[in-house]
Order: C-alpha cells, then sequence, then structure tokens
C-alpha cells in the first residue's frame, strides 16, 4: 500500500502529462515515455491472443502490440472505430493502447498529486497517482506496472 508520503517523494518535482479520455474517465501519463499518438487503424489479430490485447501494428517496422486499456482498466471494452492509440515505452518495450481521444499535455506540481486510494478493490497497482486539477481527478498511470502486465499477457 502506497502511502501520500511514498507518493510525493517520487513526484518531486513537476511532470509533463498527456492527458486522455477512456469512457468519460481521465487519465494521465508521463510525456517523456509517450513515442507517438496515433488515430486508430485496423490491427491484426493474433489467434489465442489476450482478452486486452486487440492486435498488433506496425510501427515503421517495429511490431507493437495494442491493448485496449479500458478493459485492463476493469471498464467496457473502447470502441475502436473512434479510438486513438498511445504507443508507450518503458524499459526497452513498446506498447500501444486504445484510448477514446488525447486532450492535452499539462504540468503538474507535487502539490496536485495525491496517492491513490487504497482498499477499494480498484486497479490500485496500476495507478501512480491521482491528480487533482479544479474539480476533476485524474489518474496517473504507472507504466511500469502496465507494461510489464502486458507483455506478460503477450507471453500467456
Amino acid at each position: 500500500m502506497r502511502t501520500h508520503s511514498d507518493t510525493m517523494s517520487r513526484l518531486a518535482s513537476v511532470q509533463q502529462l498527456v492527458l486522455f479520455s477512456l469512457g468519460g474517465r481521465r487519465f494521465g501519463v508521463n510525456v517523456a515515455k509517450v513515442r507517438e499518438i496515433r488515430g486508430w487503424q485496423p490491427v491484426t489479430e493474433l489467434p489465442h491472443g489476450s482478452e486486452f490485447m486487440i492486435g498488433v501494428i506496425n510501427l515503421r517496422g517495429l511490431v507493437v502490440p495494442v491493448f485496449d486499456l479500458q478493459a485492463m482498466l476493469g471498464f467496457r471494452p473502447g470502441d475502436t472505430a473512434s479510438g486513438v492509440v498511445i504507443v508507450i515505452e518503458h524499459a526497452g518495450h513498446s506498447a500501444g493502447f486504445l484510448a477514446d481521444g488525447v486532450s492535452d499535455i499539462i504540468n503538474v506540481t507535487p502539490e496536485q498529486f495525491s496517492a491513490p486510494p487504497s482498499g477499494t478493490g480498484c486497479a490500485e497497482e496500476l495507478l501512480h497517482a491521482m491528480i487533482i486539477q479544479g474539480d476533476d481527478i485524474i489518474g496517473l498511470l504507472d507504466l511500469s506496472a502496465i507494461v510489464p502486465a502486458a507483455q506478460d499477457l503477450i507471453a500467456a
């Protein structure tokens, strides 16, 4: 379980975040981890792929798996017809995540971060922090948890 001080010590400086939406919910990822944002394009489905993997795309010669982030987070599956793919890199791996849309790039100060709530049954391991912005709460996704989880799904 993360405490507020754990979260604050890991997020001690101003960060730039790419904000995106998933089923009306707002999330963000560190802009430095985003390799590319692409409009939706058909994917190549793989046989016996995980329930969360939509398929793979060709990113300038690199085969990149694309995952339904809404489904990974426990929400209803995303709509591929109108979505975008956020391609991220973390720990030497690339993965694409389907989102409804990208809305903004913002600067976030350490004072805006809060630890994710514990004991709620939500995917706490996937949230790095919660960001308070006016009346909105934005979930900062923990790429160190999501990309390995995605890579584990490929291997399964």
